[in-house]
């Protein structure tokens, strides 16, 4: 076992993220979520974006990242 592997033995160190295929706020769901703001024009690169540096952030940190992209349904 290696010793990555035995100094977390109760957690995982390999996640998967789905990069985002299409992002845009719930108009639904915006009237009665205070958190939930009209999205800017470049949301989707924005979105794009903040995944990227995410999992940067996660390898940064020593953890194994796999990414998939997400089809837009």
């Amino acid at each position: 076992m290696s010793d990555e592997v035995s100094r977390f033995p109760q957690t995982t160190i390999t996640v998967l993220m789905i990069r985002p295929a299409v992002f845009y706020s719930n108009p639904e769901t915006a009237k009665t979520n205070a958190f939930q703001a009209p999205e800017p024009d470049d949301a989707p690169a924005l979105a794009q974006a903040e995944f990227d540096a995410k999992v940067a952030a996660l390898r940064a940190h020593g953890a194994r990242v796999v990414t998939d992209d997400d089809t837009a349904a």
